[in-house]
């Protein structure tokens, strides 16, 4: 099973605003480009690695108001695991100090979850079956319904650590 690494935790020094990414494999294929700061929050300072954090954690299922779609944590998270789980270490990088640059940074890296926008692509953002709202219970199932649609959708993404022809 991979691991996952937080490469510049303290560079710069945290808490700090800007842009992290979290990226898969020896290439370092982006998985998912956030930012930090860009919402007035006067509770807490801004901090990348808090991001990173909540999200290996998968801190929080879903947060719309409605509660009917998953949240970016447990989507992010789950997509670590996933790749965790097929062998694949993954690695969290604080990219920039200025979190208006997440959108070029975005387009720079081209994260698997994020095709198009500085958002979670909806295939990702999956609502509950029975049209209910997602609850702490629901943890497992959610997963489950993730770990497909990553395997249909992320499923060759990444080149195989070991490929058929490596033996030959």
């Amino acid at each position: 099973m991979g691991k996952i690494t937080f490469l510049n935790p303290n560079d710069p020094e945290q808490p700090a605003a800007g842009v992290y990414g979290w990226f898969v494999g020896p290439k370092e294929r982006a998985v998912y480009v956030g930012r930090s700061g860009g919402r007035i929050n006067p509770l807490a300072a801004p901090s990348t690695l808090h991001r990173g954090i909540q999200e290996a954690r998968r801190s929080t299922l879903s947060s719309d108001t409605s509660r009917r779609l998953l949240d970016t944590d447990f989507i992010v998270g789950s997509a670590l695991l996933y790749f965790k789980h097929k062998g694949y270490d993954c690695s969290w990088k604080h990219l920039s100090g200025d979190p208006l640059t997440e959108s070029d940074l975005r387009r720079e890296h081209n994260p698997l979850l994020q095709r198009s926008s500085t958002r979670i692509s909806r295939v990702f953002r999956l609502a509950k079956p029975d049209d209910g709202r997602w609850e702490r219970g629901d943890a497992s199932l959610a997963e489950q319904l993730l770990m497909v649609v990553f395997e249909n959708e992320l499923g060759n993404a990444i080149q195989p650590i070991n490929p058929p022809d490596a033996a030959r």
